[in-house]
């Protein structure tokens, strides 16, 4: 136990860069000289169930969303270097928009058409959070953060993948929204570029 009171340092989360290149938790307390350091949440480890390494749910660092929640799920909120800690339950909804359109996204940094542990809107078995399951869905955007997944994994879903403009969504779409995806994709590439 940490007496915040007492305790003069940081705590702070971190996913260690590119997430697909599994370490160990002592392995990343050693490179950023830690006292101590505790795996803090839950990842995919099968190919199966999408890109190994990434988290299966909400993950935010430096203020940036890394990966979103699996529906309404508890997490635990770092502030003022882990002066202030606090646990919530929390949802996200990111929205990407080209011009006067939108599109919601449904995932950040995982493989097009898996969700693991489920809690995304037309999920299928379920739309609700499902510790440990991994989900379909048909028709599916997902934000690539190059820092965290460099390049776009392979999936299911019939898609179109796109490595510009870095940090822009790079298409993914499956079924009936796969079009869409695609005009998305050179309209957000035209909008970021001119």
């Amino acid at each position: 136990m940490i007496d915040p009171r007492l305790f003069k340092g940081t705590v702070e989360g971190t996913h260690d860069g590119d997430v697909t290149r599994r370490r160990t938790t002592s392995s990343v307390a050693a490179r950023l000289n830690s006292l101590v350091a505790v795996n803090g949440g839950f990842f995919v480890t099968s190919d199966a169930d999408g890109v190994q390494g990434t988290m299966s749910g909400l993950g935010a660092y430096d203020g940036r969303l890394g990966s979103m929640a699996a529906g309404a799920r508890a997490a635990l909120i770092l502030g003022d270097g882990g002066s202030h800690i606090r646990v919530a339950d929390l949802t996200t909804t990111v929205t990407a928009r080209a011009g006067n359109s939108s599109y919601r996204i449904q995932g950040i940094n995982r493989v097009p058409g898996l969700v693991r542990d489920c809690g995304r809107p037309g999920a299928v078995p379920s739309a609700l959070p499902w510790q440990d399951v991994t989900c379909r869905l048909t028709d599916d955007l997902v934000r690539f953060t190059p820092s965290s997944v460099p390049t776009c994994p392979p999936g299911p879903a019939r898609r179109r993948c796109s490595t510009r403009p870095a940090g822009w969504c790079r298409s993914v779409r499956a079924g009936a929204g796969y079009r869409r995806a695609e005009a998305f994709s050179r309209a957000s590439a035209a909008r970021a570029t001119g």
